[in-house]
């Protein structure tokens, strides 16, 4: 009786062991970062960071999307800049930032540095402060 008592516990034992490796697979599972952040009440200055930044990182400029003959009140704050550093991409708005990685790698330095500069300028995680 005692031995049947010893393969129950060590059954026992397993399983919960499968059970615990298998749930902390799936909470470990890594992902690509992400991040957004905002600005409330004056835009970003996206001229001034191509002319500081240009010799740091790749900054490309996304094509505005205005119409000939149509007036676009809001085409400012729809003017977008992609910024690369070495694994971490930015794309910067007026009062919109968006920090991504392509592919899961360790941030490198001049990722930090592009991380931290995004979050000074970019203070807020929410788009509004009415919310």
């Amino acid at each position: 009786m005692h031995i049947y008592r010893y393969i129950e516990v060590r059954r026992f034992k397993e399983l919960i062991w499968r059970i615990f490796n298998h749930v902390s697979a799936v909470k470990t599972e890594a992902k690509p970062y992400y991040m957004g952040r905002f600005r409330w009440w004056e835009p970003f200055d996206l001229k001034g960071f191509v002319e500081d930044h240009n010799s740091i990182y790749e900054i490309d400029h996304r094509p505005d999307f205005a119409q000939e003959g149509r007036i676009e009140i809001f085409l400012e704050s729809r003017r977008e800049i992609r910024v690369k550093a070495d694994t971490l991409y930015a794309f910067l708005t007026g009062y919109r930032a968006v920090l991504i990685q392509k592919e899961i790698a360790p941030l490198t330095i001049k990722d930090r540095e592009l991380e931290e500069f995004v979050i000074k300028k970019y203070p807020h995680t929410r788009e509004t402060p009415f919310i």
